[in-house]
């Protein structure tokens, strides 16, 4: 039993994510484990003798309708993050805030846990979530030049002043204290450090420069006020080639050729060629 345990547990690890998520209130998403594998995340002995490796996932949607009512009733203000059948054909609900809620086999509540959920490891360090606006030049033209089909989700910070940027579908990024980038971590948790000389020769097209957005040619500005009419302007950025991107706030990036023509609109789940 302990090695299908193990055995489980690596399976998750093989599945750690970061960022997801603004539901998640306490957990940034550079470390909030996928929830997939009931061992992996509830801790065992909060759940007496059960063998939690055993558990079934189920959809929410499969509960019971009086453990659903149940949860309606008495925790409108959290919603359902995990549901688990346990080992005794039970319904164990994991909620947000970390609270368990459990049920016997005939969808009859028998008791809530605090706390649940397994604590974060001690090598993982405490984010505070800082606003995107603040973040320096340095950080802001690194990820301009080097991630350019991203768009930044959150940035955090960490006691000794790290920072940690969350990009939309794509790696996180850190950075010391002074701006300088350190290391990415993949949608799959791993980590490598990076310098700008290994990423390999680039198109010119493919190198971005941070401008001024009153930089921008009048027609790239009379596009967007025409077209993107509820979105503003976040930053802008030229090509060695001479075209221009555009971030929205709407997560949309817009590409201009030189003479300032609309060229194509990018979002983080695709693109639309113009």
């Amino acid at each position: 039993m302990r090695n299908l345990r193990n055995l489980l547990l690596m399976m998750l690890l093989a599945f750690v994510a970061v960022f997801t998520s603004c539901e998640n209130e306490d957990n940034d998403p550079v470390f909030e484990e996928e929830l997939t594998i009931a061992a992996g995340i509830v801790d065992s002995t909060a759940f007496a003798g059960s063998d939690v490796s055993t558990w079934t996932e189920i959809d929410e949607a499969d509960l019971p309708d009086n453990v659903l009512d149940y949860l309606e009733q008495n925790y409108t203000d959290l919603n359902v993050r995990q549901a688990w059948v346990d080992d005794s054909g039970g319904y164990v609900v994991l909620l947000q805030g970390k609270t368990a809620v459990r049920f016997d086999n005939l969808g009859v509540f028998v008791e809530a846990i605090d706390n649940a959920v397994k604590k974060r490891a001690k090598d993982r360090p405490e984010l505070t979530e800082i606003d995107t606006a603040s973040l320096s030049t340095s950080i802001t033209d690194y990820i301009v030049d080097n991630y350019s089909d991203y768009i930044i989700l959150k940035a955090s910070t960490d006691e000794n002043g790290a920072f940690y940027i969350k990009l939309v579908d794509g790696p996180t990024l850190i950075f010391d204290s002074k701006g300088n980038f350190t290391e990415e971590i993949d949608s799959e948790g791993h980590r490598k450090r990076r310098n700008k000389g290994k990423r390999g020769k680039s198109r010119a097209s493919d190198q971005w420069t941070a401008i001024d957005l009153e930089s921008l040619p009048e027609s790239v500005s009379d596009y967007i006020a025409t077209n993107y009419t509820d979105a503003a302007v976040e930053k802008a950025a030229v090509a060695a080639d001479g075209n221009f991107k555009v971030w929205l706030d709407s997560q949309v990036v817009l590409l201009f050729k030189e003479d300032g023509s609309f060229l194509s609109e990018k979002t983080a789940k695709g693109s639309t060629e113009g």
